[in-house]
């Protein structure tokens, strides 16, 4: 039986998306937050987007090329665009104003990944890069206090290196190796799919020790490990894109916690409209509720993260971008069209806010808190 939007909460809240099942204040928070998300149109123009939760647009900032993740220093109000991999170009944004305040490039022989960090004291910043030709995955050192200046690499302990995060203790780094072999003279082209070896590594961003590493078992050898979050205990969530046959049915999220793998599971029509494919994973305020958007499937899926239960999907074309509300149990979802829609899990309740259209949505959302 196919899932209907109204199902969003399966067996917990069934029907509670209703046509009356809407928020009817979704600005009304504790503390007012900004989200930043990559936009683009049909004429090829690129922007970063900051907006409130009105629904008001604070700054569009233009980008040279299509943008991808957005990192925030928490210790002021700047961030750092990403190009899409396999771009090379990297945008410093100040959130006050609205305007750009540099730009910097990848090393020669590397490209960005599409993601970075800061550290801890917003000092430095840490980019995953592909150096190509030597089919190796590595994290780039940065002085933020200097221009971004490039000061050294470190190895990120596998291929096709992807979303990085600064582990809660402040001095680990949580870096998803995909373990998919790419290179700029063949686009997007996967070379070495029958050999691949993902893997979460964790490193220490002081002098880029191998830690720990989390490696999925042999026969899932071929789960690309792209995107992740980190949940206030430490608990990593990640979402995963099958390079294997159409005919398997394999998990595409799940949980590394306590020094072992979790699957997180739906039903398998769900999973079926997932085409063996996860965008962004994110976990709610509360780090209870866990949230991966399905493009692919042109939706949203939820987990309650304790029991590991699938609560249902909400249905949005090309469901891409999650970030945190600041409530328990809410989340922040875009998609192709313009605006965005808060959902709330414990309710059922759902609400799309209209912002003034540029384009659509690209694959990631983040919260900017409350800091600008």
């Amino acid at each position: 039986m196919a899932i209907r939007r109204r199902d969003l909460l399966l067996g917990v809240v069934a029907g509670a998306l209703g046509a009356a099942g809407t928020l009817a204040r979704p600005e009304a928070v504790s503390k007012p937050c900004l989200y930043a998300g990559c936009q683009s149109d049909s004429a090829g123009n690129h922007l970063m987007t900051l907006f409130e939760l009105s629904g008001a647009v604070r700054a569009r900032v233009p980008l040279p090329g299509r943008g991808h993740g957005i990192v925030f220093d928490t210790g002021s109000s700047r961030a750092v665009v990403l190009a899409r991999r396999p771009g090379r170009f990297a945008v410093v944004v100040d959130l006050v104003s609205g305007r750009t305040l540099q730009s910097f490039q990848s090393a020669n022989n590397r490209h960005f990944c599409g993601h970075g960090a800061f550290s801890a004291d917003g000092r430095y910043f840490y980019t995953t890069e592909n150096d190509y030709e030597a089919g190796r995955g590595t994290i780039a050192i940065r002085d933020a206090g200097e221009k971004f200046r490039w000061v050294e690499e470190f190895s990120s302990f596998g291929v096709g290196p992807h979303e990085i995060r600064l582990m809660p203790d402040g001095e680990t780094l949580v870096v998803a190796n995909g373990g998919i072999r790419t290179h700029p003279d063949t686009g997007r082209a996967k070379l070495n799919v029958d050999t691949m070896q993902p893997s979460l590594a964790f490193v220490d961003a002081r002098n880029g020790r191998l830690l720990s590493e989390a490696r999925l078992e042999p026969h899932l050898h071929k789960l690309s490990i792209r995107h992740l979050d980190l949940s206030k205990a430490g608990d990593t969530a990640v979402s995963m894109q099958y390079q294997g046959s159409k005919r398997d049915r394999v998990p595409l999220v799940a949980l590394w916690q306590r020094e072992q793998w979790v699957a997180l599971r739906a039903p398998a029509e769900v999973e079926r409209r997932m085409r063996q494919y996860t965008g962004s994973v994110v976990f709610d305020s509360s780090g209870q509720y866990l949230a991966a958007s399905c493009p692919r499937g042109d939706m949203v899926s939820f987990w309650e993260t304790r029991s590991g239960r699938h609560l249902g999907i909400f249905e949005m074309l090309d469901g891409s971008g999650i970030a945190a509300h600041p409530d328990a149990g809410n989340f922040i979802l875009t998609g192709r069209v313009g605006g965005y829609t808060r959902i709330d899990l414990k309710t059922g309740a759902r609400h799309h806010v209209q912002s003034p259209g540029f384009g659509s949505w690209d694959n990631h959302l983040t919260a900017a808190g409350n800091k600008v």
